[in-house]
This record gives structure tokens, sequence and C-alpha cells, in this order.
């Protein structure tokens, strides 16, 4: 059963990849076979590639770089501070003083 379910899924994500993969084809050879064919749009488009690609994103990548590490180091700190915070609560509840006459 396991092997159906898993093999189903293979294929409907390997459907959904082609679909995917179809769509970017199609953009793509829609864009050099009739948008690149005016010049000015296609410098335009160059243009705001350079941009997007240059400016924007470039300077983007070591913020989300940064936030990657502090995700992959949050979670397990918190796996940590949760296996850790039962002590506490137990050395808390436990720290009973015997034998010890508390003086006011």
């Amino acid at each position: 059963m396991a092997n159906i379910i898993k093999n189903a899924t293979w294929a409907f994500l390997e459907e959904l990849l082609d679909f995917f993969e179809t769509y970017v084809s199609w953009a793509k050879s829609s864009l050099r076979e009739d948008v690149a064919r005016c010049k000015p749009i296609a410098q335009t488009l160059d243009d705001m590639e350079a941009i997007a690609c240059d400016y924007i994103l470039d300077s983007l990548n070591a913020f989300w770089f940064s936030l990657g590490w502090c995700t992959f180091f949050l979670l397990p700190s918190i796996i940590l501070a949760v296996r850790l915070a039962k002590f506490y609560r137990r050395m808390d509840i436990a720290d009973v003083y015997r034998n010890e006459v508390l003086e006011m």
C-alpha cells in the first residue's frame, strides 16, 4: 500500500513539474518570438532584468542567507530549550529545604 501511494505521489509530482516546464518554455518562446521582435520592448526587458538581478536581488542574498542560518540554529535551540525546561521545573519543584530552620 505504501509503494502504491509513493508511486502515485511521484507520478502526480512529475505531472505538475511537466506542466510547469511547459509553461516556462511557452513563456520563453513567446518572449523571444513576440516581444523580442520589438527592439525597445526587448531592451526594456533586458534592463529590468539587469536592475532586478544586479541591484535588488544580489543585495538581498546576504539577508536571506543570514535569515536561513538563523532559522537553522533557531529550531535546534528551541528543541534544546524545551528539553532543558523539564529539568528546571523538576529542580524548582524538588528544592525542599529539609532539616533547616528558617529564621525570621
